[in-house]
C-alpha cells in the first residue's frame, strides 16, 4: 500500500490543515468549511476530506457530528476555552454560564505554538520516512537489471555457439 505521504503535493496541504485546525476558533467543522478556511474553496471539500481520512495520525471524524473533522491533538483538550474571552475557564465557571453562552462560546483551546511546531515537524518527518522507504524498496532494480542483462548475454553467446557448431 502506497503511503499517503507520497501523494503529489500532499505535504504542503497537510501542513496547512494542521495549522488552520490548530488555531481556528472552532475545533470541529465540516470538510467543506475546513476547505473554505484552508484554501478558500468550499468546492474542494472532497480533497480535504481525503487528506483528513488518509491521515488519522492527525485528524479524526466526529462520531457525534457526521461529516465534521477535528485535529486529534486539539480534540484531546478539555472543552473549557471561552472563545470570546480568550481564556481557559475552570469547570465551575463553565457550569455557571447560561446554556446559550456555553453552546456558542465554549470550545477546546487552540494548540499552543510549540505544540503546533511539534505537529508540523512530525508530519515532515513522516513524509521524509515515507520517501526514504520508497527509495529503499527500489535498491534491487539495478542489480536485477544487470543480472538479467548478463543472463541474456550469456544465453545469446551459448545459442550462437550452438548454432555455429551445427
Amino acid at each position: 500500500m502506497k503511503s499517503p505521504y507520497l501523494i503529489k503535493d500532499r505535504l504542503p496541504d497537510l501542513l496547512a490543515a494542521i495549522q488552520a485546525m490548530a488555531i481556528y476558533e472552532r475545533y470541529r467543522r465540516s470538510a467543506a468549511d475546513w476547505a473554505d478556511l484552508i484554501s478558500g474553496d468550499k468546492d474542494s471539500a472532497s480533497h480535504w476530506k481525503e487528506i483528513f481520512d488518509d491521515h488519522p495520525e492527525f485528524f479524526r471524524p466526529s462520531v457525534l457530528h457526521p461529516g465534521d473533522y477535528s485535529l486529534v491533538w486539539r480534540r484531546a483538550g478539555n472543552s473549557r476555552y471561552h472563545r470570546r474571552l480568550g481564556k481557559i475557564m475552570d469547570q465551575a465557571e463553565v457550569d455557571l454560564l447560561p446554556e446559550e453562552e456555553r453552546r456558542r462560546y465554549i470550545t477546546r483551546p487552540p494548540v499552543p505554538e510549540g505544540q503546533i511546531k511539534t505537529l508540523l515537524d512530525t508530519a515532515i518527518n513522516l513524509h521524509q520516512h515515507a520517501t526514504e522507504a520508497q527509495r529503499d524498496r527500489r535498491w534491487w532494480i539495478m542489480p536485477v537489471t544487470a543480472i538479467v542483462s548478463t543472463i541474456g548475454s550469456f544465453a545469446g553467446a551459448i545459442m550462437g555457439a550452438l548454432i555455429k557448431v551445427t
